[in-house]
């Protein structure tokens, strides 16, 4: 069965942990069963925030802890009314990261949870269906990133060990509190994609 239409499904975890693999697998097990459906992923390289973002990302400049927040809620804020439209015209929207990643990477910078909930809050962002967390343990992202890119092109938070296990932790105690969405699903990202999309559709198409 599939999802009622108009529905905001999320995908999060740490680098390399497979959403945009299973982002896509989603997107194109909607459309079989002939829902609309639309993906977005951040940071996005389109926008002005994205790009400034992802130089970042490359280590061509710093910014505090709080100056990436921000930055990475606006990239994402840019297109709030566009997902608000689709969702209202009974579209499924589809998100390769979402303030839920935000808030894990930089409260894990040191930027204060309390006062990044309320910043989510005052900036209104459209709340999940389902945020479905691919969970998996550092060592095993970092190896998936170097396969994917080569050693040498790793970006700055994707060859940190220690950092990304308390994002990990980070995004554990968002699902226990149900932070952003009422709905978490955590799945073993060590599983292959087949079983990992499995598990994601039957609590999609359930929605």
């Amino acid at each position: 069965m599939a999802p009622k239409s108009g529905r905001l499904i999320v995908f999060e975890g740490i680098d390399g942990s497979g959403k945009g693999t299973q982002a896509k697998i989603l997107e194109g097990e909607l459309r079989r069963h002939g829902v609309r459906c639309s993906t977005y992923a951040y940071p996005d390289d389109k926008g002005e925030a994205g790009a400034l973002l992802r130089r970042f990302l490359k280590g061509e400049f710093e910014l505090s802890v709080e100056e990436q927040f921000l930055l990475y809620a606006l990239d994402i804020l840019k297109d709030q009314k566009e997902i608000e439209a689709k969702l209202a015209k009974t579209e499924v929207v589809i998100l390769e990261r979402y303030v839920t990643s935000t808030i894990a990477y930089q409260c894990s910078r040191g930027h204060g949870l309390r006062k990044a909930l309320e910043l989510v809050k005052l900036f209104g962002f459209v709340s999940p269906d389902l945020v479905i967390w691919l969970n998996i343990r550092p060592g095993g992202s970092i190896k998936r990133k170097i396969r994917q890119n080569g050693h040498g092109k790793l970006e700055r938070f994707e060859k940190e060990k220690k950092f990304l296990g308390k994002v990990n932790e980070a995004y554990g105690k968002l699902s226990g509190m149900r932070a952003i969405s009422k709905k978490w699903l955590r799945i073993d990202g060590r599983k292959n994609k087949k079983e990992i999309a499995k598990e994601a559709w039957a609590s999609v198409s359930s929605l």
